[in-house]
């Protein structure tokens, strides 16, 4: 294999390839990252045994082949070098690297190891890139466990959630009529979201349940169209590409994911319109008295304002103005503060909250014709909670 291709297009997909591979892997092979020359292009994939990240650049191959080298040095190095023409050799089992000035030799492993990665299906449509990112950004916190109780905070917690059996860390994508439909949950709250949809195919409906993870690796790239390759009966692996990159995952099983479509209650017993901003400053500001995750902040409606309070060693209570319409006078119901702020966060302008019951989910959604639904649980004992 040989081919010559421009540091400044090689250096930063290595580096984007390279954060995927396992840091504690089984296998030495799977530390590494495949560089495939066939045509005018090179191919860089790397694989942790769930997700394999692939970016495609234009090369000048002269001599086709497929090598692997070691993923984090290859990053490493790449990095350093300056925005000059690269030449890559592997001749014989040895690999060398030259730039002007530099010349470094790098032992590959054996490009029969590589295991064997997954096709994803023929590509099913397309979206905006920038749309469905921030669709995906306003759904995703109902994906993340809640952490327990005394877990240390981590502010990259986030990033690591991992799709788990339940649907957990994964976002649902739906492909019909024009529009593709973004759900997830935690079994405690629901976030749903909507973007339009470009089929690119005659084979109908399109489905798939994809690790959080998988999505999150589409963001850097993520400016123009996206291509989606979703699978029809929801099984399998799925792709996500789009400017030279490509993302293909295993798909959780569709059956592991609740219907979420049956949370939504059948009718309401009250409405009410607020301010969402000052709904989540006030929920914030409160919350600070509570000295465990778990215990409740109290939403109490009275007609024309809404008492925002939590107890615990300490009382806190904020009054904001709340219109409350529908079939009571006054409605009481505690939350967890972390599920309100996570929903009322992704709301601009007035959110309209209708309720079912004090035990019974609550349904949050913006009237300013945004698409985005959220669905949240109430504490059912809020008595224990508070012990």
């Amino acid at each position: 294999m040989r081919l010559t291709i421009r540091q400044a297009d090689l250096a930063p997909a290595a580096k984007w390839v390279e954060r995927k591979l396992p840091r504690n892997a089984n296998y030495p092979v799977m530390l590494t990252v495949r560089f495939e020359a066939r045509g005018d292009r090179l191919t860089v994939t790397g694989w942790d045994g769930d997700i394999a990240l692939r970016a495609d650049l234009d090369a000048d191959v002269e001599e086709e082949g497929v090598a692997l080298f070691p993923g984090k040095f290859m990053a490493t190095l790449l990095d350093t070098l300056r925005p000059n023409d690269i030449t890559i050799e592997v001749d014989r089992g040895a690999g060398t690297l030259t730039a002007p000035g530099v010349r470094v030799d790098i032992r590959p492993s054996d490009a029969d190891q590589w295991p064997v990665t997954p096709e994803p299906p023929e590509v099913a449509g397309a979206v905006d890139g920038p749309a469905f990112m921030q669709a995906f950004a306003r759904v995703k916190p109902a994906s993340i466990k809640p952490l327990p109780e005394k877990a240390p905070k981590d502010k990259a917690a986030e990033e690591k959630v991992k799709a788990e059996p339940g649907g957990m860390g994964s976002v649902r994508l739906i492909a019909s009529d024009g529009e593709l439909r973004l759900a997830t949950t935690d079994r405690f709250r629901v976030a749903e979201d909507v973007v339009p949809w470009e089929p690119a195919t005659d084979l109908g409906d399109a489905f798939a349940v994809v690790p959080v993870q998988a999505v999150e690796q589409v963001r850097p790239f993520a400016r123009g169209r996206l291509q989606l390759a979703l699978p029809v009966n929801g099984t399998g692996v799925a792709g996500l590409a789009g400017d030279g990159r490509r993302v293909v995952t295993k798909l959780a099983i569709p059956k592991s994911f609740p219907n979420v479509d049956r949370v939504l209650p059948p009718k309401f017993v009250a409405s009410a319109q607020l301010e969402a901003e000052e709904l989540l400053d006030a929920v914030r500001t409160v919350s600070v008295v509570n000295t465990k995750l778990h215990r409740p902040v109290w939403l109490r409606f009275d007609g024309e304002e809404v008492a925002v309070s939590a107890s615990d060693m300490d009382t806190a209570e904020m009054r904001i103005d709340a219109k409350l319409t529908g079939s009571v006078d006054r409605f009481d119901i505690p939350f967890r503060a972390s599920y309100l702020t996570d929903g009322l966060a992704q709301v601009k302008g007035t959110v309209r909250v209708d309720f079912s019951g004090p035990k019974s989910p609550a349904v949050m959604q913006g009237l300013d014709g945004s698409a985005f639904r959220y669905i949240v649980l109430p504490i059912g004992d809020p008595d224990r909670a508070a012990a």
